[in-house]
């Protein structure tokens, strides 16, 4: 299956997000971020059967440029290609205590969903939403591309975002910099259950994930009550 995708520029109609107002979901506020570096349609691989594991394939161009992708069940672990460059998930750089690449089943602790991919100038992205993990996960890994007619299967530099509310879509470049936020669970004194959460801003620098020194951003949910709606929150003021 081949697709012509154009990443068109939208601007949302929420650039600047203003304290108060309801984001129904994540991805919601993440759109209203300046400089988001993957604006475009995702990319759904499709189910390919010539394998004989679970798999999954596309290709096809993005803005011009001919990509492609191949996910599915290896003989160790699973096998990973973004334009015909094997990616392995050890070479994937993660944060302390976070997870590589999950396992492509459709059932099972840890395993990946649909996958998704994105793709802009020099960088790919691939998203998979964890299916049996605790709270709200999405597995997601940057890819930095090689310049176009490098030698096939050359090792690409990835990292993995922190898992909870991650998104490609929240992925930003900011003066020639890739900014991202890592999400964590805020809580209150005396309470359990976490009343929101706090987007810390991080980059890469020498290959590594570095914080900013850009302070958080905190955010309030709507209904902290209620487990099953920990997706809709307002930011608090700086």
């Amino acid at each position: 299956m081949k697709r012509i995708i154009s990443t068109a520029l939208i601007i949302p109609s929420l650039a600047l997000a203003a304290d108060g107002i309801v984001f129904e979901n994540f991805n919601l506020y993440y759109a209203t971020l300046l400089g988001r570096l993957f604006q475009g349609e995702a990319i759904k691989p499709y189910r390919d059967e010539s394998y004989e594991g679970l798999g999954y394939a596309w290709e096809g161009s993005v803005d011009g440029h001919w990509h492609k992708v191949v996910i599915h069940q290896g003989d160790d672990d699973d096998v990973l290609f973004v334009d015909n460059h094997r990616i392995r998930p050890k070479q994937i750089r993660t944060f302390p205590g976070e997870k590589g690449w999950p396992t492509i089943t459709l059932t099972g602790p840890g395993s990946c969903g649909t996958p998704e991919a994105y793709f802009a100038q020099g960088w790919a992205c691939m998203q998979c939403p964890g299916q049996n993990v605790t709270g709200w996960h999405t597995f997601v890994y940057l890819i930095r591309l090689p310049k176009e007619n490098t030698i096939k299967h050359h090792k690409l530099p990835a990292w993995a975002l922190s898992g909870l509310y991650a998104s490609c879509g929240q992925i930003r470049m900011q003066d020639n910099q890739i900014i991202f936020d890592k999400v964590k669970y805020r809580f209150q004194k005396g309470l359990d259950e976490p009343i929101g959460v706090s987007f810390n801003e991080y980059t890469i620098k020498e290959g590594k994930l570095k914080r900013t020194k850009k302070p958080p951003r905190n955010a309030t949910y709507a209904e902290p009550e209620h487990r099953h709606k920990w997706y809709k929150f307002t930011l608090d003021k700086p």
